[in-house]
């Protein structure tokens, strides 16, 4: 390029190429990755660079190299994120086009990307599904369909629940729902909130689902019930204020209260909202949920994680109000659900081992379903919430890097038909898997170690790339 005008165009024609490598649209393009590769081998002289990322994190920097045809390495101190990227860079090509092994495998209907859909990915599918399986089978009958108003029976999509205080008037007493807001769908022509007003016949309060043409028309005010961080009981209008709920909290004395549950009806693409004050809708007993926990840890060992909470506040205040452990974050049925999930997935191992399964290959297998119940992990504990207006599903935990509190939380139904569901969930994760698949002959090698000490030779990468 032998001019300032040769070097404008070439350095254009590049940043086009750039430009329409980072598209979140031309994610999946090979053609624009093998063009991309061929620009890189062509400027390495047919000799392109190994790429470490020392301090990987989840992965994003080894995995592009990778995909660009590089030759990845990833490093960590962190053991999850060095986990990570294992299940992320390394298993996924280094088993791509073996044979699957789960019983049956070999007459499922594999579709059209053989053989890359075989292995790790086709028995990762097979074994979440004989998982799934056998908790619905085991806890499936503690998420019970909702009856709707025309008498059918519609699958719940999630439990909305308001923690509690007892309202501190001593002359008062009530359970006091700790709700920022009640509003339900906001859309032309038809609006649907709760309305809570004090109960017939219990010291609390009662929700009830109301229908409007317009926002003005309820009477209420949906987003009424919060004053500058503070609630007010709704019996005698006493102020609960911040520093009360946190020693309630901090005391143990923290509850929770059914508001509404969301289902969908059959043939329809809206939700249907439900309170347990307009019908019964039941909820399966605290007490014969604790006592399968007990049983399962009797059986199995297992127990919801007992390790605290870190106590920097401006991520964490989630303690400030008592939940002080990672296992605290989970309601009961929740840490029964994930609990029978992490039994069946070492019954799984087992089952490999029984078969005589080749021991590498089933640790990838269950290295990747433990992915995936992590991912039902993060959709399933008391900090998640309802999407809003049209979307079928919970938001999920780590909406950022934070955990902060959640007042009026969604409990979601995994074992339904909601986006958050365990199907959903496991046809993300093999879905990943097989994009992954396709750097067959390219396995990244993940190591745990500091950045200061690094196992590696001497002048061994030219490029080391970090964020």
């Amino acid at each position: 390029f032998p001019t300032e005008a040769d070097q404008a165009r070439e350095r254009r024609r590049l940043f086009d190429l750039i430009e329409r490598l980072v598209v979140w649209e031309n994610t999946t393009d090979e053609r624009l990755l093998a063009e991309a590769h061929a620009e890189i081998v062509k400027s390495c002289d047919g000799h392109p660079p190994a790429i470490l990322d020392p301090f990987a994190g989840g992965g994003s920097v080894p995995l592009e190299a990778q995909r660009l045809g590089l030759e990845a390495h990833a490093s960590d101190l962190n053991p999850v994120a060095v986990l990570i990227n294992k299940a992320l860079i390394e298993l996924p090509p280094k088993w791509a086009g073996r044979p699957p092994v789960f019983p049956g495998a070999a007459e499922s209907r594999l579709g059209d990307d053989w053989p890359k859909a075989t292995g790790l990915a086709e028995d990762v599918r097979r074994y979440g599904a004989w998982m799934r399986e056998e908790a619905e089978r085991r806890i499936g009958h503690l998420y019970p369909r909702a009856r709707l108003d025309d008498g059918t029976t519609a699958p719940v999509i999630a439990w909305i629940w308001a923690r509690t205080v007892t309202c501190p008037n001593p002359a008062c007493r009530a359970t006091v729902p700790l709700v920022r807001q009640t509003w339900l769908k906001k859309k032309k022509g038809d609006n649907v909130a709760l309305e809570m007003k004090p109960h017939t016949t219990e010291n609390r309060m009662a929700f009830y689902v109301r229908r409007a043409r317009s926002e003005n028309d309820f009477g209420f005010d949906p987003a009424g019930f919060s004053q500058r961080g503070n609630s007010v009981c709704g019996r005698c209008g006493t102020t609960v204020t911040s520093d009360h709920v946190k020693a309630e909290g901090k005391a143990g004395r923290m509850g929770a209260q059914l508001m509404y549950i969301a289902s969908v009806r059959s043939g329809s693409t809206g939700k249907v909202y439900l309170s347990p004050d307009d019908l019964f809708i039941p909820v399966p007993n605290a007490q014969i949920i604790e006592k399968r926990l007990e049983e399962l840890r009797r059986e199995t060992g297992l127990a919801a994680p007992t390790s605290r909470i870190s106590d920097d506040k401006r991520a964490f205040t989630t303690p400030l109000y008592g939940l002080e452990t990672f296992g605290s974050l989970f309601t009961k049925r929740q840490t029964l659900f994930l609990l029978t999930m992490i039994k069946y997935l070492r019954k799984a191992r087992q089952q490999m081992t029984d078969e005589g399964v080749d021991d590498d290959f089933s640790k990838g297998i269950i290295v990747e379903l433990a992915m995936w119940i992590d991912r039902l992990a993060d959709q399933n504990s008391s900090l998640c919430t309802l999407y809003p207006l049209g979307g079928r599903g919970v938001v999920h935990t780590f909406v950022r890097q934070a955990l902060p509190m959640i007042w009026d939380y969604a409990e979601a139904n995994p074992l339904g038909s909601a986006s958050s569901n365990v199907d959903s969930s496991l046809d993300y994760t093999v879905e990943a898997l097989k994009t992954c698949a396709k750097a067959e002959g390219l396995p990244a090698i993940v190591q745990r170690s500091s950045a200061t000490s690094m196992p590696f030779p001497e002048h061994l990468f030219e490029v080391i790339v970090t964020d």
